[in-house]
């Protein structure tokens, strides 16, 4: 597994510190996308050409207090 750290320059916090959003190739068509600063990630699996279409199946997770769920 490789783990990439993307940062943005414009992505700062107010004490001046970019906080690391992490891009894993977490399987041979399967990648997620990590989001610490909203508690959240973004995971692409199954990801394939198809007729000349790029399709996957796509899984956003929050894990902030208080966010609304689909089945649990």
């Amino acid at each position: 597994m490789r783990v990439v750290d993307v940062r943005a320059e414009s992505e700062v916090q107010a004490v001046g510190a970019p906080r690391p959003r992490l891009f894993q190739a977490v399987g041979d068509d399967r990648y997620r996308f990590e989001l610490p600063e909203i508690a959240s990630s973004i995971e692409v699996d199954r990801l394939r050409r198809e007729k000349h279409e790029l399709q996957g199946e796509l899984c956003i997770r929050c894990s902030l207090p208080g966010a609304r769920t689909f089945d649990g």
